[in-house]
């Protein structure tokens, strides 16, 4: 059974990258198209970033579960 979207909780993990590793715009072409492959939406809503001008930026992803912190199992394999 899924859980309505009012019975779920938004909370964010958040990354720090550096940029010479791998850049912002790939990272967002690759979470989603996995996210979008493995009909996560529901529980991946969301991804954002944020640059920093020191050659660094911060990757945030929106995750929806039950509680704070828990990774739905979906997920989480």
């Amino acid at each position: 059974m899924t859980q309505s979207r009012q019975e779920r909780t938004r909370w964010y993990m958040g990354f720090k990258q550096k940029t010479k590793k791998l850049k912002p715009q790939h990272l967002i072409e690759v979470i989603s198209k996995q996210v979008q492959s493995r009909d996560l939406v529901q529980y991946l809503p969301l991804l954002r970033i944020e640059k920093n001008p020191k050659g660094e930026y911060y990757f945030f992803i929106a995750i929806e579960s039950e509680n704070i912190g828990n990774i739905p199992p979906k997920v989480d394999s």
